[in-house]
């Protein structure tokens, strides 16, 4: 009988703190929703614009005041992200941003995800892992069905400025719809191994976002999500996934280094050359990124330790010879010096070391996740805010399931 009145008093509990989560996570649906979505410039997306700049203003005031509140004990983890956001904001205004209100907002959205993470993911992480799986393979479907209704693409940005092309898809360019289809695989996997449900969807998400980038010709994403998906077919084979990831993320970093950086360099080597021409179908300066590249790291020498500010694709296209830098860490240097981007890496090393302590496979899912996502970004710039939301399902994960099995 004490049991049972334990189990029901647990029951209404989980269903009382679900009930107060639900506004909450709906409002980090819309937020993020509209956040990856792609839209032409015009009247009514600018309206859409300021509605979610006021939105965020909004919940940002209730959030913190919910957390002064509530009295929560505030982590390292969100104290660190926090200064590192504040740094962005200041280095970015001290460089003389031309991007307006820009950093402030990119600074809200985290401050944000935050406080939803430590006023409700510590009450029902299950709940909001799910809620998110949701969300973004819900995105990812319905770009599927806009590829085969609108091959050639939804809209064309007549203010492109870049060597790019200026053909948009739901999320962007071909590079954000695989940086979404890796967001959401793994948010469902983290959720599926955690709860040992949804096997079959995950497995139709996998083939759909595999689909989606082969379509759309996406070399960088198709290697990386082929790259996460070897790792769920092969996760229970794998007995020490950190020598696994190091060792990985070595040989990638060092093939990147010798061989992608080189450029025109690598001419006189014709089986790196054939290797890059004919089986990854490129060429042999990675659609320009190396002089993009090296057209970065000149411009980061010129102010190595708090970098130039966030600025827009015009001044990028003059000083890069591109819309921007192509690889994340280039792009933090130019726009926070080696500042802002060792106190990254720290960040990194942090969530990564405390996850790969302990051996449970959602967390070894979440790491594996954000190790493909920064794999991704040596050849592409990302949503810095999404980034960080993936380091930060990655720290949940850890912290959580550690606790869940205490």
């Amino acid at each position: 009988m004490q049991y049972m009145n334990a189990y029901q008093d647990n029951n209404i509990t989980t269903r009382h703190s679900t009930q107060s989560s639900m506004g909450p996570l709906l409002l980090y649906a819309i937020l993020i929703s509209v956040s990856l979505l792609s839209l032409p410039k015009t009247s009514i997306s600018g309206y859409v614009t300021h509605i979610t700049y006021v939105m965020e203003i909004l919940s940002f005031m209730v959030l913190f005041y919910r957390q002064i509140l509530t009295r929560i004990k505030i982590s390292a983890f969100n104290v660190h992200v926090t200064l590192w956001w504040i740094l962005y904001v200041l280095i970015a205004y001290a460089q003389h941003t031309t991007t307006g209100f820009m950093p402030i907002f990119l600074w809200l959205n985290i401050t944000i995800i935050l406080l939803i993470g430590n006023l409700y993911w510590k009450d029902n992480f299950e709940i909001g892992l799910k809620h998110l799986s949701i969300l973004f393979g819900g995105l990812v479907y319905l770009n599927a069905i806009l590829l085969i209704l609108f091959p050639e693409g939804l809209w064309i940005d007549n203010n492109w400025v870049g060597r790019g092309s200026p053909v948009r898809y739901l999320f962007g360019n071909l590079n954000q719809t695989g940086f979404v289809c890796l967001l959401a695989i793994a948010t469902h996997s983290v959720y599926t191994f955690h709860t040992h449900r949804g096997y079959l969807s995950l497995c139709l998400l996998v083939v759909v976002s595999l689909g989606s980038v082969i379509f759309l010709g996406s070399k960088t994403s198709l290697v990386c999500l082929l790259l996460y998906t070897t790792f769920l077919i092969c996760h229970r084979a794998i007995k020490r996934p950190t020598l696994v990831l190091l060792l990985g993320s070595f040989v990638y970093v060092l093939f990147f280094i010798l061989i992608i950086w080189q450029g025109s360099s690598i001419e006189t080597y014709p089986l790196i050359t054939r290797f890059i021409e004919n089986t990854l179908q490129k060429d042999i300066t990675f659609s320009e990124r190396t002089s993009i590249w090296s057209n970065a790291v000149y411009t980061i020498s010129l102010s190595p330790f708090i970098g130039h500010g966030i600025q827009g694709m015009t001044w990028n296209d003059e000083h890069l010879g591109g819309s921007g830098p192509h690889n994340l860490w280039l792009m933090i240097l130019l726009q926070g010096g080696f500042t802002l981007c060792l106190y990254f890496i720290g960040i990194i090393v942090y969530t990564l070391k405390l996850s790969l302590k302990t051996t449970h496979t959602p967390n070894i899912a979440a790491s594996f996740a954000l190790c493909t996502l920064l794999i991704m970004s040596l050849f592409e710039t990302y949503n810095i805010v999404f980034i960080f939301f993936l380091i930060q399902i990655t720290y949940y994960t850890t912290t959580l399931t550690k606790k869940l099995n205490n």
